[in-house]
């Protein structure tokens, strides 16, 4: 199952999205109220579960995800200017990470 929510309620911001999945019933949701960006995520294997939540900051983000092996997890909520362009790699099994700010 591929499930991807993108909701931009003003017209000029705009995101990219590159998403590329291998495996089966691999889920990225994405809520991105304001910000403008690029996330780039990659889940390989099966079960993998990418969140994305920003309903109040305004700054670009730039994100990079990959997540390797079978059951992970990745919840970000909420943006701030120390969170500007990370790269999060996440591998191995039932692995689990919130990061919140």
């Amino acid at each position: 199952m591929l499930q991807i929510i993108l909701n931009v309620h003003h017209k000029k911001n705009s995101s990219t999205i590159s998403l590329k999945q291998i495996g089966t019933e691999n889920v990225a949701n994405i809520y991105n109220r304001y910000a403008k960006g690029e996330h780039t995520v990659s889940q390989i294997g099966d079960k993998n579960k990418y969140q994305f939540s920003n309903y109040y900051n305004k700054q670009p983000i730039n994100l990079g995800v990959l997540q390797t092996g079978n059951h992970n997890l990745l919840n970000r909520i909420g943006t701030n200017s120390m969170f500007q362009d990370p790269r999060i790699v996440q591998f191995g099994g039932a692995e689990m990470s919130v990061v919140s700010s």
